[in-house]
């Protein structure tokens, strides 16, 4: 199996990179028809103050998390920690042009 990892066997464990420094909702994860993106890591940190808030295209997942400058967040949650809606992305959305560098990871779950 190589690096590969999986939940229950069933959904394989995928990561992304967080490397976004613009005022915007930014795409972290494309959206997979028929699938929801249940986000089960986060390891980021920042380089100025910000605030930032996880998103379902444009739906907020999460309130509005606020960083001070040289601020990080690590946390992991296996049943996981926020998802999307059915065929949405998962996207950060930034207050500032502040540095946002990091992993996810994730698992694409099937739509109900």
């Amino acid at each position: 199996m190589g690096h590969e990892a999986s939940i229950a066997g069933i959904y394989p464990v995928k990561q992304a990179v967080l490397s976004e420094n613009t005022i915007a909702n930014n795409e972290i994860v494309a959206a997979v028809p028929g699938k929801s993106i249940r986000l089960i890591s986060i390891m980021m940190t920042v380089d100025a103050a910000i605030d930032i808030q996880w998103k379902s295209a444009t739906v907020a997942r999460s309130g509005l998390m606020e960083f001070a400058d040289s601020g990080g967040l690590t946390i992991s949650v296996k049943t996981g920690i926020l998802w999307t809606a059915v065929g949405d992305a998962l996207n950060l959305d930034s207050s500032t042009t502040a540095q946002v560098s990091g992993t996810i990871t994730y698992i694409e779950v099937d739509g109900e």
